[in-house]
């Protein structure tokens, strides 16, 4: 709390005093490359700041963005470049441009690189239309076209998108700059008190997530406005399956046993909260929802039992996880109901880059964390493959499973349709039988907001909706890139 207030005291109090709207997060963005950007806080304002050629709607379909225009062939895609469209920077853009940054995605090893997995060759058949030619196999094939768009220079990412970045100095202040001359101030709080305090003092216009439920409706009482939006997004303990203990499936089973997710959603979220199954969300037509094992706890005691364990002589498990106030209260009860099945949680609470970075390279043994945002079943790979490891990949617990494998190689070379679906589906039940998570819930999103702001409608990925605040707070009209 105290690292929070001062980064607050020392760094952004005449910056926020010249911004138009100023909102606090607890997290700072990892980094503002947008290949590089895998966490949350990251992906949430480059999307403002480096939109791609194309984007996926909420069936999966792909539509235009930057593009002027998009074109399905036979072949792969055409895509008609806009006319008068300048970087961030004010140099125009060129179809040399967007061959560019896909020969830089292609050439160097970035998280997003699969995302040019399928594509061969790109023509520029003029300076506004370009031929992107693809395996034509891949039912994914359309991912391509979702690259962020990015000039980096001096470190600093030049888009495409109505906001850019105007001050950047370090990642826990950072001001966008509206086309329109407006500007937005994102600010690292990281205690959820010092945010509802700033709000309070009129430092702040947003307290934007993560917020316990208690102090949502604090906020509230306190004459804010409470704004929340179902969620996306899907909480899991994670388990690194390469590490002992937590590689042993037994061991897994009986903290899944042990857990009582009901009551954790009761007592931490107040309900309001979904519970979570498949990494896939429940309307998607791929989905298989398995239920994880109901809490049990004399099913959870005989398996430790049987492993040896007691109340005298119980398992010791590190659970790394985040300085988040509310996710350290979470892991406190969890300690307190696994402790009944004879497994002694060790809490390793860190900064989230620290523990950010444990995940990534398996120096864990149980894990809380979030998967942001809805997905089709590419993801599915991304987080399962035992190639898909990091680097490369999402597969943080180092899953290795070879039918799985099998499955996902498959998969990614089957049309859409009712096989696409039946192989996706069988992905989805042996990695919940092989207990590689345990699922927690979709919590909603929430935000509070000073009396000048009167709409921000979340979106359901979390994300900032900086156009309400465009077209509801600084103007009436919208503005074109």
């Amino acid at each position: 709390a105290l690292w929070g207030l001062s980064i607050w005291v020392l760094d952004e109090k005449t910056q926020a005093k010249t911004a138009d709207i100023r909102i606090a997060v607890q997290t700072a963005p990892r980094t503002l490359h947008p290949f590089k950007a895998t966490d949350a806080s990251a992906v949430r304002l480059l999307q403002h700041i480096t939109p791609a050629l194309g984007r996926f709607n909420k069936a999966f379909h792909i539509q235009k963005d930057v593009a002027e225009h998009i074109k399905e062939t036979d072949y792969g895609f055409e895509v008609t470049l806009p006319q008068n469209v300048k970087w961030h920077n004010k140099t125009p853009l060129s179809a040399e441009d967007i061959m560019a940054v896909y020969t830089d995605l292609q050439t160097n090893m970035y998280p997003y690189t699969s995302l040019t997995e399928g594509l061969t060759k790109i023509e520029k058949q003029n300076e506004t239309t370009l031929h992107f030619y693809v395996n034509m196999d891949d039912p994914y094939r359309a991912k391509v076209l979702t690259v962020p768009l990015v000039k980096m220079v001096d470190s600093t990412p030049q888009g495409l998108g109505e906001w850019r970045i105007k001050n950047a100095d370090h990642l826990n202040s950072i001001e966008l700059s509206h086309i329109s001359g407006k500007t937005a101030l994102f600010s690292t709080i990281q205690s959820p008190d010092v945010r509802l305090m700033a709000l309070q003092k009129g430092d702040i216009d947003i307290v934007h997530g993560d917020m316990s439920p208690e102090l949502f409706n604090h906020g509230q009482n306190k004459g804010f406005t409470g704004f929340s939006a179902p969620s996306e997004s899907y909480s899991y303990i994670g388990f690194n399956v390469k590490n002992t203990p937590t590689n042993t499936f037994k061991i897994r089973k009986a903290v899944a046993y042990a857990l009582n997710r009901d009551a954790l959603i009761t007592a931490l979220l107040k309900g309001d909260a979904a519970p979570a199954l498949s990494v896939l969300m429940p309307t998607h037509q791929s989905v298989f929802n398995v239920h994880p094992p109901q809490h049990n706890l004399e099913r959870a005691q005989q398996i430790m039992t049987d492993l040896g364990y007691s109340t005298e002589k119980p398992l010791h498990i590190t659970l790394s996880i985040t300085n988040n106030a509310f996710v350290h209260k979470l892991a406190q009860v969890i300690q307190d109901q696994l402790k009944n099945a004879y497994i002694q949680l060790n809490i390793q609470s860190t900064e989230w880059g620290t523990f950010y970075e444990n995940v990534k390279k398996g120096a864990t043994e149980m894990y809380i964390l979030t998967w942001v945002g809805a997905f089709d079943t590419d993801f599915l790979n991304s987080v399962y493959h035992s190639e898909m490891t990091p680097p490369k990949g999402l597969n943080r617990g180092f899953y290795r499973n070879t039918t799985v494998d099998y499955l996902l190689d498959t998969l990614t070379k089957t049309p859409k349709g009712a096989r696409h679906d039946n192989l996706a589906k069988e992905v989805q039940r042996i990695t919940a039988q092989d207990l590689i998570y345990v699922p927690l819930w979709r919590a909603s999103h929430k935000a509070l907001t000073s009396e000048k702001i009167t709409e921000y409608n979340i979106p359901s990925d979390g994300g900032y909706p900086l156009d309400d605040l465009v077209n509801n707070y600084f103007f009436q009209t919208s503005f074109t890139r």
